[in-house]
């Protein structure tokens, strides 16, 4: 469902990662530009850490350590959460989701399109996560809507993230049939704003008024 692009071995080719929907996830090594080779199994982000496939919907590959090393952050369904799997280097990753803090905080959420960006001017990429339920009749048998609101965790510099989208103003409160994400910053203002793709609407645009701070 989810795809995503980069150097995770810094051999100078880019790299394809695959978020697959109730299958294994697959990653393709790039052979110096002329072949790829699926290595997901081995370098440890085919499954999450319990051995189960993961309903992948979004897949985010992006350096959220400042060391140069690419991880890979993934949305998935309700009572999944949203698995990190870290890079080691030397082509090797770990799954630390509960470490981050982020496996209670989205255990309850369904995700689509994720994306990391510096949402603070703090140096540290944030996580932007667009949601809803998978199931437009998911009302009819349990307690869940369609709709969901967006999320934000905000990278505190440590290898935790801690969720802060009750701090995103009452429009960002709002449910929505979320699926696609894109920054970019509108207003030349200094910050990176959010555009979301909604099903069957108007696309909305977040427009990030929050001043640089620090971590923590």
């Amino acid at each position: 469902m989810g795809v995503a692009v980069a150097d995770y071995d810094g051999d100078g080719y880019p790299d394809i990662f695959v978020a697959n929907d109730n299958a294994a996830n697959q990653l393709f090594h790039n052979i110096r530009g002329k072949r790829f080779e699926e290595v997901a199994m081995q370098a440890g982000v085919a499954f999450g850490e319990d051995g189960n496939v993961i309903s992948g919907m979004g897949a985010d590959f992006r350096d959220v350590r400042n060391d140069g090393l690419p991880s890979i952050r993934m949305t998935a369904v309700e009572k999944e959460g949203f698995p990190l799997f870290l890079n080691l280097g030397h082509g090797q990753f770990v799954e630390k989701t509960a470490p981050a803090g982020l496996a209670m905080d989205t255990f309850e959420m369904s995700g689509w399109a994720n994306g990391g960006a510096d949402l603070d001017n703090d140096g540290w990429k944030d996580l932007f996560v667009v949601r809803s339920n998978v199931a437009d009749n998911v009302h009819e048998f349990s307690p869940r809507t369609f709709e969901e609101p967006n999320a934000v965790f905000r990278n505190l510099g440590n290898g935790e993230f801690r969720n802060v989208s009750a701090t995103g103003g009452p429009d960002f409160q709002i449910p929505g049939v979320h699926r696609g994400l894109a920054f970019g910053d509108l207003d030349n203002a200094g910050r990176l704003d959010a555009v979301v793709a909604v099903l069957n609407g108007q696309a909305k645009i977040f427009h990030n008024t929050k001043l640089a701070q620090k971590p923590g």
